[in-house]
C-alpha cells in the first residue's frame, strides 16, 4: 500500500499547487500524473526497496519501475473519474485554494479536499481490487 500513499499524496500535493498556474484541462493531470510517477518511483518505490538491492540505488529504479508504473496507471484509474463526476456535480471545486484568506473560509473551500479524498479511497479500492488478486494468485 506504499505504492497507493505515495501515488496518491502526490496527486494530491499536485492537484493543490497545479491550479495557480491556470492550465488548460488536461495539462493538469498530465502534471498530477508525472508528479505521483515521479514521486512514487523515486522515493515511495526505490528509496524504500534500495536495502532489498544491496544498497544499489539505480538498481531499485530499475527493478520497481514495472511496479511503479502499474501502481500510477491503476491509481490515476480510480481516480481521474471519481475526480471529473464530482467536480462536474460542483463546478466551483476545482481550485482547492478559492476563497483562502486569513479571514475564515467560506464553506465551499473544504469541497476540493472531499473529492481528492473520495477519489483517493476509490483508487484504493480499485486498486487492491485488480492488482493485488492478479499479483499473489
Amino acid at each position: 500500500m506504499h505504492c497507493l500513499a505515495g501515488d496518491a499524496t502526490s496527486i494530491v500535493v499536485a492537484a493543490a499547487i497545479v491550479p495557480a498556474f491556470g492550465l488548460a484541462n488536461g495539462w493538469d493531470a498530465l502534471i498530477e500524473y508525472g508528479a505521483g510517477f515521479f514521486f512514487g518511483l523515486f522515493i515511495f518505490q526505490a528509496l524504500m526497496m534500495v536495502r532489498m538491492y544491496q544498497g544499489n540505488y539505480l538498481r531499485a529504479v530499475r527493478k520497481t519501475f514495472f511496479a511503479e508504473t502499474l501502481s500510477m496507471n491503476l491509481v490515476m484509474t480510480g481516480m481521474i473519474p471519481v475526480m471529473l463526476w464530482l467536480a462536474s456535480l460542483w463546478p466551483d471545486a476545482e481550485d482547492p485554494l478559492s476563497g483562502m484568506t486569513m479571514r475564515a473560509p467560506p464553506a465551499g473551500v473544504a469541497l476540493p479536499w472531499i473529492i481528492a479524498t473520495f477519489a483517493v479511497l476509490i483508487a484504493a479500492v480499485w486498486a487492491t481490487t485488480r492488482w493485488v488478486p492478479v499479483s499473489f494468485a
